[in-house]
């Protein structure tokens, strides 16, 4: 019986294999602690000796109801047409960009046996700051939503009422009522300009900006600077750059190459295509790696520390310190971040009971007074 061997495209692949990317998710998404469970697993598979193929098709079948399993199990059957190991997980665009870019830098099976498990780590570590920031806004945003709705709601019901009740007497409304009848009707209509601008937004982001590499870095280089959520997330940004960046320069990448890669899977949209762009001037005009840390996209003092050194040896040394030190002061700054959020968030919801309590109270103060002098006459 003979074989016929697969043809081969341009990039060495089977011509009938094609990068795989639908529409719909194929399974349910995963959380980054099923996604680093399933890459340690994977890497333990490898590590005790298992073929690729069947470490990835065991593995995909533990994890097949999400969607990083059933990719596993789809890389296997394209390893089984003749694609590498490497090759068939670059196929699949479901799983994280991380594990990617460091699968992409092993020059030997040692080598990407231990980036796998790195790959793991880096997804559950930067992802759990995301998470904690996510779950501090849940209940300042909470009160904040509620006390917006009870000023709208005051002003299109509460306040007209109150003018309705001097119509019945056949009263002037005096000049408190009218003044908070005109305040509530442009917190109306700010209120409905909010929510329309929001609503906006929103569809905006889903049909064009997520879709978009400009909106998205620019964005993305938004959130960076915002107060007290950018200083979190350029630390975790730099820490998964440095961590990759190490990776990469560990197993013998150009400097340029390296951060290429490493710029591919640090999690964020900005410094992803400051680094793309510095590597290309590194080519072209012979600036240094540390340079590009230089820029207010990363946290102050790094760019001189990489500066400093005099070997390659020393230079890892310092890009795992930076990266496991960074990481350290972003867990710690996203664990604190409901402390600062909460009293900020708090502040204003109670200004606005505040406002609310004052747009109630004038008018009802105004109908008391209006009565005794109607009593009088």
């Amino acid at each position: 019986m003979t074989t016929t061997a697969p043809v081969l495209d341009d990039a060495g692949m089977p011509a009938t294999l094609t990068k795989r990317k639908s529409f719909l998710r194929d399974g349910k998404k995963p959380t980054p602690e099923i996604a680093a469970q399933a890459l340690r697993a994977l890497a333990m598979n490898l590590r005790m000796g298992r073929a690729e193929d069947e470490a990835l098709d065991l593995v995909g079948s533990e994890y097949s109801k999400w969607a990083i399993g059933r990719s596993f199990k789809k890389a296997a059957v394209s390893m089984r047409l003749g694609v590498s190991f490497v090759q068939a997980l670059e196929l699949e665009e479901e799983l994280p960009d991380a594990l990617l870019q460091m699968i992409s830098a092993a020059s030997t099976s040692r080598d990407l046996h231990r980036n796998i498990e790195e790959a793991a780590t880096i997804i559950s570590e930067g992802q759990n700051v995301r998470r904690q920031i996510k779950q501090a806004l849940i209940a300042p945003g909470f009160m904040l939503a509620a006390g917006i709705a009870f000023m709208f709601i005051a002003s299109i019901k509460i306040i007209p009422s109150f003018l309705s009740n001097f119509a019945v007497f056949g009263a002037e409304p005096p000049a408190s009522l009218i003044f908070t009848q005109r305040a509530a009707e442009a917190l109306g209509w700010i209120s409905g300009a909010v929510l329309v601008l929001a609503i906006l937004y929103g569809m905006f982001w889903i049909i064009v900006g997520r879709r978009s590499a400009t909106v998205r870095r620019r964005v993305d280089a938004l959130g960076l600077r915002a107060p007290l959520y950018g200083p979190i997330m350029k630390l975790a940004s730099s820490s998964r750059l440095f961590e990759l960046l190490s990776a990469n320069l560990r197993v013998g990448l150009a400097e340029a190459e390296a951060l290429e890669v490493a710029a591919r899977g640090c999690g964020s949209e900005a410094i992803a295509a400051h680094c793309m762009d510095h590597a290309h001037r590194m080519r072209n005009e012979g600036v240094s790696l540390n340079e590009a840390m230089n820029s207010w996209l990363f946290p102050q003092g790094a760019g001189s520390l990489l500066g400093s050194v005099a070997s390659t040896r020393q230079a890892l040394e310092v890009l795992d310190d930076l990266a496991k030190n960074y990481r350290f002061e972003a867990n710690y700054r996203a664990g604190s971040f409901a402390k600062q959020v909460e009293p900020i968030a708090s502040g204003v919801v109670y200004s606005l009971v505040g406002i609310l309590v004052v747009m109630v109270m004038l008018p009802m103060w105004s109908i008391y007074s209006s009565l005794i002098g109607f009593g009088n006459v």
